[in-house]
């Protein structure tokens, strides 16, 4: 998503962002001016430096999806800074051969690609690959599971959020982990500096919303049983034992939301404008720390 460029190739003197992620990445539900992405660059722009940024994001893509297209298309765009957004459904369907019917990639534990299939998943009539979407695929049957503690079935993709690992979790995280070893690997052919910035759900910087309707409605689980937070630490913990330079912006939406503002939208799980301008505030001053 993004202004055409007049090619690929990065320009002599030019400091390109790649950036990889899915609907948060491609901002799915702003407009692009709006997206942080965006912001991010007009802002850089507007300090004179030489800077461009490419949205690589893709609607309803995983960590080993948005991986595996750096590894076909990196070299094309020349990066000098690949910033990956993961959210919390990326652990799950890392360990997924297919998402929906479409078949995807999947990376071993070490970083070795398995199977090198890369399709955009298909759109689902109106909803697409939206999360209310995948809402309704749960009450279709979908991937779900009943947690302990909970007398409902819940999508799969929740179980990083268990402070109990399902079972079938232990695969998933692997591959994550193989994902970004994979991903640290193409960034060092490209030359390239990798930072990884987990994209926290509404739940995890918003205690209200996590313990009144997202708890009790989506998982019907409550207090300790599940944990918001644990799928932004994964990504961290698993950067920090990688060596990979992470940034995370919890406490910049925390603190906005703690002032009344809103950073999300009210049903929608993504980021609203503000909270994109909140994300690009963020990323423009921890990227310079860095």
């Amino acid at each position: 998503r993004g202004e055409a460029l007049p090619e690929r190739a990065n320009p002599a003197g030019n400091f390109r962002v790649l950036t990889l992620g899915d609907s948060f990445t491609l901002g799915f539900t702003v407009s692009e001016h709006d997206l942080f992405a965006e912001q991010l660059e007009r802002w850089w722009r507007s300090e004179n430096r030489r800077v461009d940024v490419v949205n690589a994001g893709t609607q309803g893509y995983s960590t080993d999806q948005a991986v595996l297209w750096a590894e076909r298309n990196g070299a094309d765009f020349g990066p000098n800074l690949v910033l990956l957004f993961p959210y919390e459904n990326d652990i799950y369907w890392n360990g997924q051969g297919t998402y929906q019917t479409s078949p995807k990639p999947l990376y071993s534990p070490a970083g070795t690609l398995e199977t090198g299939e890369l399709e955009k998943p298909p759109g689902r009539g109106l909803l697409g690959n939206t999360a209310i979407g995948r809402l309704f695929e749960k009450k279709r049957g979908g991937d779900t599971f009943v947690p302990p503690g909970s007398d409902k079935p819940i999508l799969r993709e929740f179980g990083p959020l268990l402070t109990d690992r399902p079972d079938f979790m232990a695969d998933p995280e692997a591959r994550t982990r193989g994902a970004l070893i994979a991903l640290e690997r193409t960034c060092a052919e490209l030359g390239a500096k990798l930072v990884v910035v987990p994209i926290p759900s509404h739940s995890a910087v918003d205690p209200k919303f996590a313990a009144e309707r997202f708890g009790p409605k989506v998982l019907g689980l409550a207090g300790t049983a599940w944990d918001p937070n644990r799928p932004v630490e994964f990504f961290l913990s698993a950067c920090d034992e990688l060596g990979i330079a992470t940034l995370d912006p919890r406490k910049a939406l925390r603190d906005r939301i703690a002032g009344g503002e809103q950073v999300y939208y009210d049903r929608d799980w993504h980021l609203n404008p503000n909270g994109n301008a909140v994300l690009a505030e963020f990323l423009h001053d921890g990227l310079d720390g860095l």
